[in-house]
């Protein structure tokens, strides 16, 4: 299920910065031609590029904006079906954003989990709701019509 660019594709960039670290770094969305699948490239690296439904955009939207985790299917063209996660940056010395009793207003981390490596990308709150823009862009694009 890998969607090629064309020249009729979309694309967003994110800047966040890799956890532990002073590291930015500059993570990519691509809207894919058909509008029902986003390519997503953690980092901006192709090892870390999975290719996700239109509905996990929504799902992705709605935990960014809520402060809440969520998990959603992705596709990797090498390790096959994968999740995409996003929740909440856990800080030691903190409770956990689990335990809390009001919504999460803090940093989040986007990440993949494969066999062989791990990517987290860490978004401020000013990085969150640049991500969040992005994603009800996506959602809103409609499919191009056919010439």
């Amino acid at each position: 299920m890998t969607h090629a660019l064309s020249p009729a594709a979309r694309r967003w960039s994110i800047r966040g910065w890799i956890p532990d670290t002073d590291w930015k770094c500059t993570s990519t969305l691509d809207l894919a031609p058909s509008t029902e699948h986003v390519l997503v490239h953690l980092a901006g690296t192709s090892r870390m590029e999975v290719t996700i439904h239109r509905s996990g955009v929504e799902k992705l939207l709605t935990a960014a904006r809520a402060g809440n985790a969520c998990a959603i299917p992705a596709h990797h063209t090498i390790h096959g079906e994968r999740l995409l996660c996003l929740r909440p940056e856990e800080r030691p010395g903190e409770p956990l954003w689990t335990d809390a009793t009001v919504p999460f207003r803090g940093r989040m981390v986007l990440y993949l989990i494969l066999p062989d490596e791990n990517t987290m990308i860490l978004f401020d709150q000013e990085q969150l709701m640049s991500l969040a823009v992005v994603l009800a862009e996506i959602l809103v694009e409609v499919t191009p019509v056919a010439r």
